[in-house]
């Protein structure tokens, strides 16, 4: 793999990862895929499909050369992730969006077949399973990610979310960030993003305690009236 490649991949996953954990909030609120604005708002740019096209067609070729080659798999899995959500977001095409989603799960499941311990295959899968609205699927990719190494971060962070937005088990959510926390590569930026979410959670989870309280209080009242 070149080297001017590796900016690209990075900025591909992380991509990947935030839309995917925004993909699990839509989830929660019963909308789907094109509920999504792209990537939380709309683009500041369309993003040029044929040149995305253009480099899908040279990852499609690496991986031909080598079809063992772990990084080639990941980069072409990467790039039709990064395509479904471009259709899915900025074209409006549905079916497109789900046919690179489903594209990059083959190809993820031929790179975890050679490197079943790699996390970062493992996490990538399960943002294109969230996609595909596939929540189980991602909730046992991530569970399998964090068993090999669980101070993952990203594999927290879409985790944290899965359990807050999904399950509403906003204390088991705050868990998982707090253990995030403790990671000595975490950046100063994410260590903000995630004190920020832990705060919002905390809140969530009150609202959540003092909804349930008020429903007894009121089933209560109507067997007192019975």
């Amino acid at each position: 793999m070149s080297f001017f490649m590796k900016p690209k991949k990075k900025a591909l996953r992380k991509v990947a990862l935030v839309a995917a954990v925004l993909f699990i909030a839509s989830v929660a609120l019963g909308a789907g895929i094109g509920a999504l604005d792209f990537l939380g708002g709309e683009p500041q740019h369309q993003v040029n499909i044929e040149q995305e096209k253009e480099q899908l067609a040279h990852f499609e070729e690496e991986v031909k050369e080598n079809s063992e080659d772990v990084g080639a798999l990941m980069n072409l899995g990467q790039q039709q992730l990064f395509l479904g959500m471009i259709y899915a977001e900025q074209e409006n095409d549905l079916e497109k969006a789900e046919t690179y989603f489903e594209k990059s799960q083959e190809t993820y499941d031929d790179a975890i077949e050679l490197d079943p311990e790699n996390v970062d295959l493992l996490v990538d899968k399960a943002s294109a399973a969230f996609y595909l609205n596939e929540v189980e699927k991602a909730e046992g990719l991530l569970s399998e990610a964090l068993e090999i190494e669980p101070e993952h971060n990203e594999a927290l962070y879409m985790y944290s979310n899965y359990l807050a937005y999904i399950e509403a088990d906003f204390e088991a959510a705050i868990e998982k960030l707090e253990t995030a926390l403790d990671s000595k590569d975490l950046t100063d930026h994410n260590r903000e993003q995630y004190e920020m979410m832990i705060e919002q959670y905390e809140v969530m989870n009150e609202s959540t305690e003092e909804n349930i309280e008020q429903q007894l209080d009121v089933e209560e009242e109507q067997e007192d009236q019975e």
